[in-house]
């Protein structure tokens, strides 16, 4: 083929190319921002700056097609003006003519390869992150629109509340104000307290792809439900109410990962967040059961176990304060919850709390129960103890005063034993073997299972992520051949008409390539889920390819 004619056809290719890919990048960029714009999550500025970041990525999209679009108008403009039939004569044979689309069409694999596995991943993960809003953005946005901050045990409103510098000495990443508050703690769908106060702050600290929310209160009161139904109103200055636990909305997932960090984490799931999770998970179930090990011991070795908690003192300021458990040991019950065991000759668990060396509150119940409270690790555990028909007996100031309620519980019991520090540099299959050491339990075997099915599910994401950008990326070199040949094989049809041909089987070898992604991630699915599903995934193109060459033998033979 003569260098000028090759050089002809590519500077016309790349014309079209490049005002093609301009358009449908552009098009689909504002496509992108349709949904983070509907949910509000997108300003002015916001959105213009959502829709450049989105360019790069959309192009993985965009450039197939356009590849497409110009190979046809250029060699359909050819046909019409004859100066294919003219080559034709002049010797240039068809597969000749088709060097400079394949030529570019080739560039464009490599070069979409590149961008879908080095560039668009940065660019996603930085979309997530205009779109999304930050934790505390939230908390700030649902009281604005009068909706309460609600967990599983914790309901809390406020008339208003605003983002405000952390105080010093806070170790806290953020803090918001609120104003007017009133906060509602549950037990199992029960109203157990619920305190007023005229303000209060919200402290918030990331760690990791987690946030810890740690609401203080000023100002504060307290209404407890007592014995019979009846409410007892206490001021009580400061309250801290218990902490919440949010995971982030934006997670580190294979999408966001390039072609490095793929392979590593293929290599190596345990240090994939989801895989990590669900070992924490794992470990999570050994720290509990092994605090409440240390604690079933020390009751029935001594019938006395020692904590440390912070408490209120007379001047309403946090102190740390030592609380001393009697009773005759442990008993585990559904739901995670251990109940304390009454002591020799029957009598009820009791727990004093003492400031410096002076006791100065007892709870009494025959009904206690223990819930472990594991916040984030490496953190060591904490406890809450639940009574219920408590007595309250009060020893700091002149003779005991006591008073019942129907249920009262104590925060953030700690005790002095390192539990997390010694399973945190186990990996997964240590950790379990070190697990069968509590039994063979039934939530042991789930937590097992569930680590293993997400191993699998990550190495099936990584697997169908990288073929499916090569995939996406090998579709320019195939279908600028393919619209290329039908162009010169309807040479009589219009422009359009030859393009809507060309772009049918393209649509279709992408949603092709996207169904067999899906199918090689599907855990669900059969054993061979991620064979079939990479057959699937290539067959878009290889139908393009056969296409392709089918038309080419009916053009030369005409």
């Amino acid at each position: 083929m003569p260098l000028l004619l090759f050089w002809y056809i590519l500077r016309d290719l790349l014309k079209v190319l490049a005002l093609s890919t301009a358009v449908l990048v552009t098009i689909i960029s504002f496509g992108a921002a349709i949904k983070p714009l509907s949910d509000g999550t997108l300003g002015p500025l916001a959105l213009l700056k959502y829709i450049v970041l989105a360019m790069p990525p959309m192009l993985q999209f965009a450039l197939p097609f356009s590849a497409a679009f110009s190979a046809t108008m250029v060699y359909h403009r050819m046909t019409s003006d004859n100066e294919i039939a003219a080559c034709a004569a002049g010797g240039v044979s068809y597969p000749q003519l088709l060097l400079p689309p394949a030529t570019l069409g080739l560039v464009l694999t490599i070069l979409l390869s590149m961008i879908s596995n080095y560039v668009s991943p940065r660019f996603w993960e930085a979309m997530a992150h205009a779109s999304s809003r930050s934790v505390a953005d939230v908390v700030v946005g649902r009281i604005a629109r009068g909706e309460p901050v609600q967990t599983d045990t914790l309901l809390l409103y406020a008339r208003d509340a605003r983002l405000i510098p952390v105080p010093e000495g806070r170790d806290a990443d953020a803090a918001i104000f609120l104003d007017r508050v009133l906060a509602v703690n549950t037990e199992r769908g029960e109203v157990v307290s619920t305190h007023t106060g005229s303000q209060a702050v919200i402290y918030l600290k990331h760690a990791g792809n987690m946030t810890i929310i740690t609401p203080v209160m000023t100002g504060a009161r307290m209404i407890q439900v007592e014995r019979g139904g009846q409410q007892t109103h206490l001021r009580i200055g400061e309250a801290m109410l218990p902490d919440l636990v949010v995971e982030d909305e934006i997670e580190q997932s294979p999408r966001f990962m390039d072609v490095n960090r793929l392979n590593e984490v293929y290599k190596a799931p345990e240090t994939y967040s989801r895989v990590q999770r669900r070992i924490d998970d794992l470990r999570r179930w050994m720290t509990q059961r092994e605090l409440f090990r240390i604690i079933d011991e020390q009751l029935r070795r001594t019938g006395m176990a020692r904590f440390t908690v912070a408490m209120l003192d007379r001047r309403n300021e946090l102190v740390s304060s030592q609380a001393e458990l009697r009773a005759g040991g442990l008993a585990e019950e559904q739901g995670g919850a251990w109940r304390v065991l009454p002591e020799g000759g029957g009598r009820p668990p009791r727990l004093t709390i003492t400031q410096g060396f002076t006791p100065t509150l007892a709870l009494e119940s025959s009904e206690v129960r223990l819930r472990p409270r594991i916040r984030l690790l490496p953190e060591e555990p904490t406890l809450d103890a639940e009574f219920a028909d408590v007595t309250q007996i009060t020893l700091d100031a002149g003779p005991a005063r006591s008073r019942q309620f129907d249920r009262q519980t104590l925060l953030n019991l700690r005790i002095e034993a390192p539990i997390v520090r010694d399973l945190q540099d186990q990996p997964a299959r240590q950790l379990v073997q070190t697990a069968r050491a509590y039994g063979d339990d039934a939530t042991l075997r789930r937590l097992d299972q569930a680590i293993g099915a997400e191993v699998v599910r990550l190495k099936r994401n990584v697997v169908a992520r990288i073929h499916e950008r090569t995939a996406m990326s090998v579709s320019c070199l195939v279908m600028m051949l393919l619209g290329s040949i039908l162009a010169i094989a309807m040479r009589s049809a219009l422009p359009l008409t030859v393009y809507f041909w060309s772009f049918l089987p393209a649509i279709l070898g992408l949603v092709v390539i996207s169904s067999g992604a899906d199918l090689v991630k599907d855990v669900d699915q059969f054993g061979g889920a991620d064979v079939v599903g990479l057959a699937v995934m290539w067959s878009g193109n290889l139908v393009m390819a056969v296409l392709a060459f089918g038309f080419l033998r009916k053009v030369k033979r005409n």
